[in-house]
């Protein structure tokens, strides 16, 4: 695992990640789709769904396919830019998001109580803890509609 390696972000049409991913898997792109599980309930049941944890975004090694070949794809509507340039993301980034979402990140602090605001350090954001249960501490990022939980030290 090289620390040169960059992944670039793809955005995606609302509620495509998924798909996009798979279709350019299939084209022969390395890609990252991180996935948040969550439990959605209907009126009769029960079920657990993978939901993206970037809305409308994808990350992607480019150097295995052109743009013509990204954008044979229906589903990718673009490269995703900031301040004109496109967005990149490191190889080590990827893997302490991909870390954090699978909850194996910890903190060292046992003095926690639900409602406490802490910052995820990973991160860098805001989030309030929602719940405990053992060594697992859930918390909602303030800025984002996302739950986080991390194992505590």
């Amino acid at each position: 695992m090289s620390s040169s390696i960059t992944w670039q972000v793809l955005k995606t049409r609302p509620r495509a990640e998924k798909k996009a991913a798979q279709q350019l898997t299939l084209l022969g792109a390395q890609v990252y789709c991180p996935l948040i599980t969550r439990m959605s309930q209907w009126s009769d049941r029960k079920k657990l769904i993978d939901h993206p944890a970037l809305p409308s975004m994808i990350l992607i090694q480019t150097q295995s396919l052109s743009q013509e070949q990204i954008f044979s794809c229906a589903l990718i509507k673009g490269f995703l830019s900031y301040n004109k340039k496109r967005a990149l993301v490191s190889e080590k980034d990827r893997v302490l998001m991909q870390d954090f979402l699978a909850g194996r990140y910890a903190i060292s602090n046992n003095e926690l109580s639900i409602g406490d605001q802490i910052t995820v350090p990973v991160l860098k954001s805001k989030g309030q803890i929602t719940r405990m249960a053992g060594d697992k501490v859930w918390v909602r990022l303030l800025n984002a509609a996302l739950e986080v939980n991390f194992s505590v030290a």
